[in-house]
């Protein structure tokens, strides 16, 4: 105790008072600072500065809820100009609230209880975050008939500090947030207050917004397809908007909406799908072609994939045999340890080879090796270039290290080049990212009638990435000596530096050096290549709102070339507007001047100015240019003091009619500019159509138009100032079909099968005639084992999802017979039916298969209380309303009820095995169930159980005290 004494008085304020006299009473540590779960421990130091012993007590003042320890009822004696050394404890409240300072008062009191002295002491608690998010439903299905669904977000705050937490839903362009009670747009960004202890519930409902389908530029088969199936994601998020932590929670609800029907499998057996596609291009001219695309994939067992492709052009009315074998080939088979490849193929990473050849890797462990060889540009014939490469990759952990060596020989330009090189990257830790290579090469020409010649060159990379909270930082360097053949000559120098203020303010830093000075082996002869630099330095400050976002880009750049050098600085605004979920609106400008010295002109000025907007299915792209902004724009502005001026429209729209069967696609640009004077115009409507068979048939009309009015450079050279202005028109047509085919391969025939959903009002598990099918009862079917995986069928992933109609049924198509698993879940009230738990089902053809709802139990309960002889309850009978009754199934099912004010209690189940328990905490500590984990098997159909729960009251110890006389107990 002296030991603690003198180690907080080594750190004590100074407790002198501005003049020493009387009692004086100060606190050893003014302020302090701890969790609500440890003691306050302090020391009051109590100084007689008079002539004469006090005599007084201490008493501590306390907030509600905290305790001190020790005896404060004794007197002390203080001498004359004697001081004291008293140790002060206290366990605060256990629900103190963090982030609060506390006063407790330390007070002297004489024998006459008058107050003489007094000092305060400060006790902070610290603050712990600990809210908690939960999304009860993370699955919700449209029924039938309806578009919209509700769903909630539970928050809750566990930890000591009240707590302000922003929650922001991202919902799928598909629907909308709506009010659940006004079922008016609701906002996508909210703050939930919440003090300590307290949680709430967020509620929203969802519509799907009525919208035309939008696959501008993607009109194939699944344009037009199953539109019952869908999913429609909203993302959640929640970070702390006040409060003592930053933490942040994310999670995701999907809307789905199934139909009562789908195939497993494409076709009705075991079959390769190929996708045929026969396009006739520029009809009406001279230049008519037509182009043969049949391409596939598939997966196959134990995770493979396998993809091909074969293309053919025909652009002469002339026999050619080769068009008809393709021009472009390509299959790839990939697994977990083996892939192969063949036909046009690329070499890995850092390799410089292309063409036709074979390309194959393996896995061991953690190493892959694999090897390439090629040809070009033909195969077997006219291959004056070839090639071959080895590959190996280790990996293991935070560590990725691969290797490439490449030999490419051309024997037109008689050159040969060889190359090495490696790269490795390593994961330091989270969010921090190391990748250092380097490599060399060397290339040799070989004449027939002269020595040759050699040369060599060498390069090296490195990179760096990572987060420090609020800091990103990105630096990658690149090296290449003149001769080396991946960087020829090149410097470059890139970085990145941003900073994420708050949470809707960003503010990041771009930087790039280039230069690059290479050299080429040219008929065995070393020639210098143009010198090139580019450097640029750009600043980005950002600020995010819930439907905009702006930037402000100061930049400054340089270029340079063997004609020109250009300094350029000015500043760059973009504005993105996200006020309509049909709507989408991006502009950007930018404004500055150019600077060229080394020829004398003046600073210039430029601009350019973009708009993007997309609206349901219509697309829309202006771009405008003042000035030179191009370096080639700039040496003409150099040479002829020409001012350039150019704007670009591009524009599209997808219409949809006749139920979907048909799309009008209609495209659309135009450029003028004026150093030129050119105008080009291109518009092109083109029609889809989708038939019930698969086929999609397309047909197009095109019409070009070229002018062009000025050329300041052929004036200059045939020295004549007038220029004859030339327009040309061009108008073509072109039609196309697609279908995707099945090639059957040897293999097991699919099954359909129906499963009828229904109330079984006698319990034979078979629909009669009086049984009506149940609507809106979803159905999971999976089956109950797949040896191999899947083979060369083609399966659509639907998942095993239905909704029953209003017959009750659902359909699926093309299975395999066997065994599945089926399980039921309303999702409407369906009263006192129940659907029951997951069935194991044999599947046979022509067989379908009945899903009863079961008529529920009715479970009956009371809660006997056996209270003590001396109980301290009173008289009357005791209360036992409001006690949760629990049952859970063997799935985990849970349903609840509360007991009556008399304790008795009744619950509505399905038939099959449940633990039942009570909430012995509403009836305290005096209480004691003596069985309150019942197990229950109801399998067998009775319409009413009983159970029963038996509490007894604890006993307790009456003392007996005599007064007067003898005592006794």
């Amino acid at each position: 105790m002296i030991l603690w004494l003198l180690i907080l008085v080594a750190g004590d304020r100074s407790v002198c008072t501005a003049a020493n006299v009387g009692v004086q009473a100060a606190f050893v540590k003014n302020n302090t600072i701890q969790d609500a779960s440890e003691v306050a421990a302090n020391v009051l130091r109590i100084v007689n500065y008079t002539n004469k012993k006090v005599r007084f007590g201490v008493s501590v003042g306390l907030p509600a809820g905290w305790i001190t320890l020790g005896n404060r009822d004794r007197m002390i004696d203080l001498p004359a100009g004697d001081s004291v050394f008293i140790p002060v404890r206290a366990i605060p409240d256990r629900q103190a609230k963090g982030g609060t300072s506390y006063v407790l008062s330390a007070i002297l009191r004489s024998e006459q209880d008058q107050q003489f002295a007094a000092d305060n002491w400060y006790v902070t608690i610290k603050s712990h975050s600990d809210w908690r998010v939960n999304v009860p439903q993370r699955q919700i299905y449209f029924t039938n008939g309806s578009d919209s669904a509700n769903f909630s977000v539970q928050i809750s705050n566990q930890g000591n500090s009240d707590e302000s937490i922003r929650l922001v839903f991202l919902p799928d362009r598909r629907i909308q947030l709506l009010d659940p009670v006004t079922k008016q747009p609701a906002a996508l960004t909210i703050t939930c207050d919440l003090p300590v202890g307290h949680d709430t519930v967020v509620r929203y409902a969802v519509r799907k917004v009525t919208e035309q389908r939008r696959s501008a530029g993607k009109k194939d088969l699944t344009a037009a397809a199953d539109p019952n199936r869908e999913s429609y994601p909203v993302q959640v998020l929640a970070r702390s908007a006040g409060g003592t932590g930053n933490r942040s929670w994310s999670g995701n609800i999907t809307f789905a909406r199934v139909g009562n029907r789908v195939a497993q499998h494409l076709y009705s057996g075991n079959a390769l799908p190929l996708t045929m596609e026969v396009n006739l291009f520029d009809v009406l001219t001279d230049g008519t072609t037509m182009s043969l695309d049949l391409y596939g994939s598939t997966n196959l067992r134990n995770n493979a994939f396998l993809t091909y492709r074969l293309q053919s052009v025909f652009i002469t009315n002339y026999l050619n045999e080769q068009a008809f074998l393709g021009q472009n080939h390509y299959i790839g088979y990939f697994s977990n340890r083996y892939t192969v490849e063949a036909g046009e193929v690329n070499g890995w990473g850092r390799s410089l080879l292309t063409g036709r050849g074979l390309k194959a890797s393996v896995k061991v462990r953690n190493e892959t090796i694999g090897a390439i060889y090629v040809r070009g540009p033909g195969l077997f014939r006219n291959n004056p270039n070839s090639g071959y490469g080895l590959y190996h990759q280790h990996a293991k952990g935070p560590l990725t290290w691969s290797n490439y060596f490449t030999r490419n020989e051309n024997r037109q330009l008689k050159l040969t080049t060889n190359a090495a090189n490696t790269y490795a990257s390593y994961k330091a830790a989270p969010g921090h990212q190391l990748g250092f290579g380097m490599g060399m090469s060397s290339e040799r020409f070989r004449p027939d009638t002269a020595e040759g010649s050699f040369g060599a060159g060498y390069g090296f990379d490195a990179n760096y990435s990572g987060t420090y909270g609020p800091y990103g930082f990105f630096a990658n360097y690149n090296y290449g000596s003149s001769q080396y053949a991946l960087y020829r000559g090149v410097r470059m120098f890139n970085t990145r530096l941003s900073w994420a203020i708050s949470q809707d303010r960003n503010l990041s830093l771009n930087t790039q050096h280039f230069t690059q000075r290479p050299e080429y082996f040219v008929n065995g002869r070393i020639i210098d290549g143009p010198f090139l630099r580019n450097q640029r330095y750009e600043l980005r400050y950002g600020i995010f709102m819930p439907k905009a976002m702006i930037a402000f880009r100061p930049l400054y750049q340089f270029d340079e070339n063997p004609r020109i050098r250009v300094r350029t600085t000015g500043m760059g605004f973009d504005y993105n507007v996200r006020n309509n979920e049909a709507m989408r609106v991006s502009t950007n400008l930018f404004m500055g001047y150019g600077f060229a010295p080394t020829v004398g002109l003046d600073p210039f000025f430029l601009a350019r100015a973009g708009v993007y907007a997309r609206w349901n299915t219509t697309f829309l792209s202006l771009r405008y240019f003042y000035g030179p902004n191009q370096l080639q724009e700039q040496i003409r502005f150099i040479s002829y003091r020409i001012n350039p001026q150019s704007v670009f429209l591009t524009g599209s729209n997808d219409y949809w009619f006749g139920n979907g069967k048909f799309v009008l696609t209609t495209t659309g640009n135009l450029f003028y500019e004026t150093f030129y004077k050119r105008l080009n115009t291109r518009i092109r409507p083109e029609l889809f159509y989708f038939t019930n068979t698969g086929f999609r048939f397309s047909m197009y009309v095109s019409w070009v138009r070229n002018a062009q009015s000025a050329n300041p450079v052929l004036n200059e050279i045939t020295g004549e100032e007038t220029f004859e202005p030339v327009a040309n028109a061009d108008f073509n047509i072109g039609f196309g079909v697609k279908k995707q085919l099945g090639v059957p391969l040897p293999g097991p025939k699919y099954i359909s099968t129906k499963v009828i959903v229904f109330r079984d009002m006698n319990g034979n598990r078979r629909q009669d005639g009086q049984e009506d099918g149940v609507e809106n009862i979803l159905v999971t079917i999976r089956p109950k084992r797949v040896e191999g995986g899947d083979t060369l069928s083609y399966s659509i992933v639907h998942g095993e999802d239905f909704i029953t109609d209003k017959k009750g049924e659902v359909w699926y198509d093309n299975i395999t017979p066997g065994i599945y698993y089926m399980r039921m879940s309303a999702l409407v009230g369906q009263g006192d039916w129940f659907t029951g738990e997951e069935q194991e089902v044999v599947v046979r053809k022509g067989e379908p298969v009945y899903l009863p709802l079961n008529r529920g139990l009715r479970l009956n309960g009371s809660i006997l209380v056996d209270r003590d002889k001396y109980s301290g309850g009173g008289e009357g009978t005791m209360d036992l309303s409001r006690i949760r009754i629990t049952a859970i199934d063997s799935l985990g099912h849970t349903y609840t009820c509360l007991s009556e004010r008399d304790g008795t209690f009744n619950l509505q189940l399905p038939m099959g095995k449940f633990t039942l328990t009570a909430n012995e905490a509403a009836l305290g500590d005096g209480f004691l169930f003596l069985r309150n984990k019942i197990e229950l098997d109801l399998t067998r159909y009775v319409e009413n159980y009983s159970v029963t729960f038996n509490v007894v009251e604890r006993k307790r110890k009456v003392e007996i005290k005599r007064f007067g006389g003898s005592e006794k107990r």
